[in-house]
């Protein structure tokens, strides 16, 4: 058992696991739980936390519990290394450093995905500028990027393991992703980025690399972190020439 154990989580799941494992548990407080049982499970709490601020500097402030302080924020990486399958796709198409978009199609939530006409449109207006990567990450996504490649005249990724995705995104000149995990990847290793957002709060879920660009159609019904929306209002338009201005300036 450990002295310790840290929910971040914040899910009934979770908690008992936390239980299970340390025989001090920390976790937040009942007013930021996603499932405010579980408070039941710690023996000791955070300070509560404004909701609307980052999700990092929420996770900090519940490291600041027991005398944990972070005033910069840094994602430190292992040293890692190609597989021979992305050495191989980046010598097949000629990627080198920086040289290439990637515009990533997937996201876990149906309400974050823009259409394959709109992912059509961004590739159309920007294929003159770099060549385009379509990044995927399942069957569905890949049946997607098949049609959008072959509308386009892109280039589909191989599917790739988490390592080589880390080494892709770094490698690109900029990421074009709705809020999913390139997205937050991207921030990690640096990497120019253009973040989609659409029923998510980019203050609370957004890249924090300064050089970023936040597409965001602010709405009545915006941050409502559904799901699924059969109207998706909030990703109608993205602004293009905002895009391309940004593109071109990196």
């Amino acid at each position: 058992m450990f002295d310790i154990s840290i929910d971040f989580q914040g899910l009934i799941k979770s908690s008992i696991l936390a239980y299970i494992i340390g025989k001090e548990r920390l976790g937040f407080n009942k007013k930021n739980l996603r499932e405010p049982i579980s408070s039941l499970f710690y023996t000791k709490t955070a300070e509560q936390f404004n909701e609307w601020n980052h999700v990092i500097k929420k996770n900090i402030n519940l490291l600041k519990s027991i005398g944990i302080k972070k005033k910069t924020i840094s994602f430190p990486l292992v040293n890692l290394s190609q597989s021979n399958k992305l050495k191989n796709f980046l010598k097949k198409y000629g990627l080198e450093n920086n040289s290439f978009i990637t515009l990533n199609i997937g996201a876990g939530w149906q309400s974050k995905l823009l259409t394959s006409a709109q992912y059509i449109e961004i590739i159309n207006d920007l294929k003159d500028y770099s060549k385009i990567i379509v990044l995927w990450g399942n069957r569905e996504e890949e049946i997607r990027a098949d049609y959008i490649v072959k509308m386009t005249g892109a280039i589909k990724s191989p599917f790739l393991n988490f390592s080589d995705l880390i080494l892709f995104i770094q490698l690109s000149k900029i990421l074009i992703s709705s809020d999913s995990l390139p997205l937050h990847i991207s921030d990690m290793v640096k990497t120019p980025t253009v973040g989609i957002f659409g029923p998510t709060s980019p203050e609370r879920n957004g890249p924090l690399n300064s050089n970023t660009l936040i597409i965001h159609n602010k709405l009545k019904c915006s941050n409502c972190y559904k799901r699924y929306c059969k109207y998706k209002k909030c990703l109608e338009n993205p602004n293009m020439e905002k895009i391309k201005e940004f593109i071109l300036s990196i």
